[in-house]
């Protein structure tokens, strides 16, 4: 079971995290209309108390979730492109341009100049 889930989730808790959101924010949506199906009036005025507008909040993670998915698979292909294309050399790719291009090079420049402007920081402080 846990073999589908992570397949389902790309292999990402990310992505499984995204889901969730979208979950519970699809439930705090209909929660007035389930409240009203029980029978159950004071479930609504309950959770209004603890949450506030539960149909915002429920906008508001399903809006969390889709910009946490779509974040998580833009990285996931963007180190395709460079890890698996560029690195190891397995897979066809157009050379980097555009956005990949800037991104691995902010990556190297800031791996490797870190140091550098700890130490001249250090120095303008004194």
């Amino acid at each position: 079971m846990f073999a589908k889930v992570k397949a389902i989730c790309l292999n990402s808790l990310t992505i499984a995290w995204g889901y969730l959101l979208a979950f519970g924010g699809a439930v705090l949506q209909v929660i007035d209309s389930v409240a009203d199906a029980l029978g159950d009036p004071s479930l609504r005025d309950q959770i209004s108390a603890a949450i506030g507008d539960a149909k915002t909040v429920g906008r508001i993670l399903l809006g969390i979730s889709i910009v946490t998915i779509i974040a998580r698979l833009r990285s996931i292909r963007l180190g395709k492109l460079l890890v698996w294309d560029k690195v190891l050399g397995l897979g066809t790719t157009d050379p980097l341009a555009g956005f990949a291009s800037v991104t691995s090079n902010l990556v190297v420049s800031f791996y490797f100049a870190k140091r550098g402007f700890e130490n001249v920081a250090r120095i303008i402080k004194r």
